[in-house]
Parts: C-alpha cells; structure tokens; sequence
C-alpha cells in the first residue's frame, strides 16, 4: 500500500513539474510571438515555433497553409531559418516573411509545420492558431506549436 502511496505522489509531483514548465516556457517565447485578443489572426505576416530539436542538421522546414475544408493550399519551404534564443534557454523562429496573399479570401484557415532532413521528414505539428484572409491591412503572427 504504502507503494502504491509513493507512486501516485510521484506522479502528482511529475504532472506539476510538467505544468509549470510548461507554463514557463509559453511565458519566455519571443513578445511578438504572442497571440493576444480573441478571434482569428487576419492576414498573418509571421510564423512563430520553436525548433526542432535537431535544427541544425536540418535542410529545411515546411509550412502547409490549409484551407477549413483540410485542404493544403500552399506549402512554403522556409529554408532553416535563425533561431533566437530566449532567457530559458529554448530557442525559437520568428520567420517574418510570410506571405498569404496567394490563398483565397476565407475564413479559418490553419497551418502546420514539419522538419526535413535529406529524405526524412518529421511529422505535421499540431495545427496553429486559427487565421482569416481578408481585404485589409497586414496582421500577426501565426504560433505553430511542435
């Protein structure tokens, strides 16, 4: 009993440890990465993640603009762009240079993002935040979580 007592603090104990990393890491990554207000980013302008752990061996990432149908209208090669390094020690990509003006005017479009490597190819993120093209002015940025 006395067992089974110990490990379930164990574990209570891993899950806040892995909250509050969490927590910690979400707070350090770059201020206009940040995804503020309610509703759809419209005409996003920027793709914020953080890399991938074999980032330096990497030849590329691709980023998939999907349509709310699940259909990829787009996929940009993103090169390997330079990561900024945050006070936590994680690093992330604040790709400024994207440009969505070739999709159709919409509403609720997603992306995600995946690392390639010679042949090799991680798997898609999960998807990003929600994204809206419309007539205007450029938006924010578009957060794709690894």
């Amino acid at each position: 009993m006395e067992q089974v007592r110990r490990v379930w603090w164990l574990s209570v104990w891993t899950a806040v440890a892995v909250l509050i990393l969490g927590v910690a890491a979400f707070a350090q990554m770059p201020a206009e990465c940040v995804v503020t207000g309610p509703g759809n980013v419209v005409n996003p302008t920027r793709v914020c993640f953080e890399v991938s752990p074999d980032h330096d061996a990497l030849d590329r990432y691709d980023l998939d603009l999907i349509d709310p149908a699940g259909g990829i209208v787009n996929t940009i090669n993103m090169g390997v762009p330079v990561p900024v390094e945050t006070e936590d020690g994680s690093r992330w990509v604040n790709w400024p240079n994207l440009n969505v003006m070739p999709t159709m005017f919409g509403v609720g479009y997603h992306a995600v993002l995946r690392a390639v490597a010679n042949l090799a190819s991680s798997p898609d993120s999960d998807d990003s935040n929600l994204w809206d093209r419309a007539p205007g002015r450029p938006g924010g940025a578009l957060r794709v979580v690894e």
